[in-house]
C-alpha cells in the first residue's frame, strides 16, 4: 500500500479530516499553492514604524497618515491631487499635499464644503457725488464664502432692497468670519443688477441677476462699492450649495460620475459631479448604513440588516437618479467602516456572523465563507475583526482568531483551483490595504509591512489529510522530493508519534518497525518547495 501527494492542495476548516481529498490538507499554514507543490511565502519586508495606537493608515502623494480610529478615505480623482477623509473627526475633512524647504512631505486640511450663510450682510448707503441721479434701481447685497480652493459657498440672504443710484457709494459689512477649520480666505460681494430694456419690447423682459462686485479678504471690516452696472460683468454661477452633513462617515468616491458619497445612520448623501463640496443628493434606506464600496459602477451598501445596491440608471447624469435595490436576506455587517469591506472585481465582500457576504451585480448574496467554515469555525475568527483585501485574484482575511487567504472564482486568476484556501500565521494584524501602485500592506506590532516582499522565506505547516487503512499497516519507508531549503517529515500512526525528524535531501528514509497503525497524518513544516510526498509499506 502506499499513499502519496504530488499535487499539493488547500484546506477546508469545516470538512473531517479523513473526508479531505487526496493531496489536500487537514491544516494549511503560510504555504503557497500556486505551483501545485508546496512552497512558502516570503517573510513581510518592514516598511515603517506607525504611530503608536494606529488603527488605520492611508497613503496619499508621497505622505502616509496614521489614525487612531474608525476611518475611511477616498483619493478622488487623478488630477485633484486631494483625498478626503471621515471619522478623524466630527466632519469629513480635505486633505492635500505640499513639501516644506527641506523636501519633507506636508500634509494640510481642511473641513470638505463650505458654511451655508444665513444672515443677510449689512448696507449703509454713502455719497451720490459720482452717481447718475437719474439712474435709480432697487438694489439687493449678499454674499459668497470663498476656501483657499476656490470653491464657493451658497449665497447669502439678500438685503432688503433700497432704492440706490447708479454709481453711488455704498458700505457693505456684517459677514460672520467661519471656523478656522473651513480655510475660508475670501468673500465675494454681490448685487443685483436689472437687465436694461430700450422700450421697443412688446412684454416686459425685465430680470434680474446677482452680478460679482469683488472678492476681498474674509477677515476685512467692510467694503466701499462705488461700481457702475455697466463695470459688472459676472453673474453668480452657483448660488444653492449645500455642505456635507455632520458625522458623515465611510465615505468612498465614485469613478464613473467623479462625485463622493458618505452615511449619517440610514441616509447615504453624495455630492454633485465635479464638485466635492456641493452635496445636494441623498437616499433613505430602510436600515443604517455600516460600509460603502463601489465596484463596476454599482455602489454596495452593507447595513445593520439587509444589503443594498445603487445602481445608475438609464441616462443617469449624476448621483441624485439611482435606483435602489434592497437585496433578500438579513446579513447584517459586523466591524466598523469601509476598511471591513473590499472592492473586488466581481462585486464587494463583507463579515457577517454568519460568513463572509459576497455582493455580485443585483444576484442574491452569497456566504462566501460557507463551504470553508461552518458558523461555529467562523465566530472563533472574531468576525467584528475581520478586514479583506482582494490581491491579484486572492482574498486576504485577517482577523484577531485566525486569517487566511482564498482564491476568487471571478477573477482574472481564475480556474486554477489548488490554492483555493490556506491559513495565515498572522492574528495580529491591526490594518490591510492595497495602494494605487498596487503594493499590499498589512499593519501589526508597530510596523507597516510590505506583503512577501522579506529576504527570508516563511516556514510553511501542511498537515495532510487523514489516512485511513481497512486495518493496522506497516509503513515501512518515506520519499520526501523537495528543492531549495529544509524540511522536517512528522507522522502519526493513531495518535502516536513515529518520526519527527529534519530531512535534509530529496532521498528515501526508513521508518521504524513498530511504524503499524490505521489512521496516519503526515506534517511538513520548512521552507523548501516540495513537489513528492510517498509513504508506502516497504
Amino acid at each position: 500500500m502506499q499513499f502519496t501527494i504530488n499535487r499539493f492542495q488547500g484546506s477546508v476548516p469545516r470538512l473531517a479530516d479523513h473526508l479531505a481529498k487526496d493531496g489536500s490538507a487537514s491544516v494549511a499554514i503560510d504555504c503557497d499553492f500556486s505551483s501545485g507543490s508546496l512552497a512558502s511565502f516570503r517573510e513581510p519586508a518592514a516598511y515603517r514604524e506607525v504611530t503608536e495606537g494606529t488603527k488605520a493608515t492611508f497613503q496619499h502623494e508621497c505622505c502616509w497618515h496614521d489614525f487612531d480610529g474608525c476611518v475611511d478615505l477616498a483619493y478622488g480623482s487623478v488630477t485633484c491631487k486631494q483625498c478626503f477623509v471621515t471619522g478623524a473627526e466630527d466632519y469629513p475633512l480635505v486633505l492635500t499635499v505640499d513639501t516644506d524647504e527641506n523636501g519633507d512631505c506636508v500634509t494640510k486640511q481642511r473641513r470638505l464644503g463650505l458654511p451655508c450663510p444665513t444672515t443677510a450682510p449689512s448696507i449703509m448707503p454713502g455719497t451720490t457725488a459720482n452717481s447718475a441721479l437719474k439712474d435709480v434701481e432697487g438694489r439687493s447685497y449678499a454674499y459668497q464664502y470663498i476656501n483657499s480652493a476656490g470653491e464657493r459657498s451658497a449665497l447669502s440672504p439678500g438685503t432688503s432692497a433700497q432704492n440706490l443710484y447708479d454709481g453711488q457709494t455704498v458700505v457693505v459689512s456684517g459677514w460672520p468670519v467661519p471656523d478656522a477649520n473651513y480655510d475660508v480666505t475670501k468673500v465675494a460681494i454681490y448685487r443685483t443688477v436689472s437687465s436694461y430694456q430700450t422700450g421697443n419690447e412688446q412684454s416686459n423682459q425685465s430680470q434680474t441677476t446677482w452680478m460679482l462686485v469683488d472678492e476681498i479678504d474674509v477677515n476685512a471690516v467692510s467694503y466701499i462699492d462705488s461700481k457702475w452696472n455697466v463695470d459688472l460683468s459676472i453673474a453668480i454661477m452657483e448660488d444653492l450649495i449645500l455642505p456635507p452633513p455632520e458625522g458623515l462617515r465611510g465615505i468612498i468616491w465614485i469613478e464613473s460620475m467623479n462625485c463622493l458619497m458618505g452615511y449619517v445612520g440610514n441616509r447615504i448623501y453624495a455630492s454633485e459631479n465635479n464638485s466635492y463640496h456641493n452635496w445636494p443628493y441623498y437616499y433613505d434606506l430602510d436600515d443604517n448604513v455600516c460600509g460603502l464600496v463601489e465596484s463596476n459602477g454599482l455602489v454596495y451598501a452593507a447595513t445593520d440588516g439587509h444589503p443594498y445596491i445603487l445602481a445608475g440608471r438609464v441616462g443617469c447624469e449624476n448621483a441624485g437618479c439611482r435606483e435602489i435595490i434592497r437585496l433578500p436576506g438579513a446579513f447584517p455587517m459586523v466591524g466598523c467602516g469601509n476598511r471591513r469591506m473590499a472592492k473586488c472585481r466581481a462585486g464587494a465582500v463583507y463579515p457577517s456572523h454568519k460568513g463572509l457576504i459576497m455582493l455580485s451585480g443585483k444576484s442574491a448574496p452569497v456566504i462566501l465563507t460557507w463551504p470553508l467554515y461552518s458558523e461555529k469555525d467562523w465566530q472563533a475568527l472574531r468576525p467584528q475583526t475581520v478586514t479583506p483585501v482582494e490581491v491579484a485574484g486572492k482574498l486576504f482575511v485577517f482577523a484577531e482568531g485566525g486569517s487566511f487567504y482564498l482564491t476568487m472564482a471571478s477573477s482574472a486568476e481564475q480556474g486554477w483551483s489548488l490554492d483555493f484556501h490556506c491559513s495565515l500565521s498572522d492574528t495580529d494584524v491591526t490594518d490591510a490595504f492595497v495602494t494605487r501602485q498596487g503594493d499590499f500592506y498589512i499593519v501589526k506590532s508597530g510596523i507597516q509591512y510590505l506583503w512577501n516582499r522579506g529576504a527570508k522565506k516563511r516556514p510553511h505547516y501542511f498537515k495532510s489529510q487523514e489516512v485511513v487503512g481497512p486495518a493496522p499497516i506497516g509503513w515501512g519507508a518515506g520519499h520526501l522530493w523537495f528543492r531549495g531549503g529544509t524540511e522536517n517529515v512528522r507522522i502519526d500512526l493513531d495518535g502516536r508519534k513515529i518520526i519527527d525528524r529534519e530531512v535534509l535531501s530529496s532521498r528515501v528514509f526508513r521508518l521504524p518497525m513498530y511504524a503499524i497503525g490505521q489512521r496516519m497524518y503526515v506534517t511538513l513544516t520548512g521552507t523548501g518547495t516540495v513537489s513528492l510526498l510517498s509513504i508506502a509499506t516497504s
